[in-house]
């Protein structure tokens, strides 16, 4: 995750374009993880100093601009993202011998083939 603003010598901003709903940034630091939402700049998860807070958002406050982007690429509550191939779907797994297992695959580029997986490993 790319951090773009140093808040303090410990504490950093980060936040990634293609990170998950609802839009937010990180403050981060040792022993500090914070989630602040861009709607309405309100902590989502962790906690920290109240210095430290008034801080970040003041900054955030200062460079909405920044944190919001195009607007074009804003993700809202609601939006799914997609990512790569789906993943394939099992439709049985068997016991084969000793810590092996056969997991036979149900649609998509795996349909019907069984792959023999030892668990030991």
């Amino acid at each position: 995750m790319p951090t773009i603003h140093q808040l303090t010598q410990a504490l950093k901003i980060r936040m990634s374009a293609d990170d998950h709903a609802p839009r937010h940034f990180h403050v981060k630091g040792p022993g500090v993880d914070v989630m602040v939402g861009l709607a309405d700049l309100q902590v989502l998860q962790g906690e920290f100093g109240r210095r430290d807070l008034a801080s970040a958002l003041s900054w955030a406050g200062q460079n909405r601009e920044l944190l919001d982007g195009d607007g074009e690429a804003s993700m809202s509550a609601t939006d799914i993202v997609a990512v790569g191939q789906a993943l394939p779907r099992i439709r049985s797994v068997t016991f084969h011998s000793g810590y092996e297992v056969a997991v036979t695959w149900d649609a998509a580029t795996r349909d019907g083939q069984t792959d023999v997986v030892d668990l030991a490993r």
